[in-house]
């Protein structure tokens, strides 16, 4: 019975979690690399990107994906970001991203949990 009442409370989280808002974002900040670093948004693209979703992209989208893959999907010293400051569920974070990428992640929908494609 105990199991049964843990399976439906965690059913419940997952709906609530999925039609509240729970990102909120607080600042964008445009800044410019003094290290390499991890692109968020870019790790985000390559776990969700399949091969015909990227055949979809304009040819400019499929030649910034191309541009970040030779930089193995960092941001390198010297190049534009964007740092993004925020609570998820209610914990404060930050992320750092090329902001042709996170476009590119809102215009497919790449950012969603639901979306489970791969190449």
């Amino acid at each position: 019975m105990t199991q049964t009442i843990k399976k439906e409370q965690f059913k419940k989280a997952v709906e609530n979690a999925s039609t509240e808002k729970i990102l909120k974002i607080t600042s964008n900040e445009l800044k410019t690399a003094t290290k390499t670093m991890e692109c968020n948004a870019s790790t985000w693209l390559q776990k969700r990107l399949s091969k015909e979703t990227f055949d979809t992209f304009t040819e400019e989208e499929k030649a910034i994906v191309r541009k970040a893959r030779m930089k193995r999907f960092m941001i390198v010293k010297g190049d534009k970001y964007i740092r993004q400051r925020g609570t998820y569920a209610g914990k404060a974070y930050v992320s750092k991203f090329i902001e042709e990428i996170n476009a590119i992640n809102d215009k497919y929908n790449l950012y969603s949990i639901t979306k489970a494609s791969k190449s």
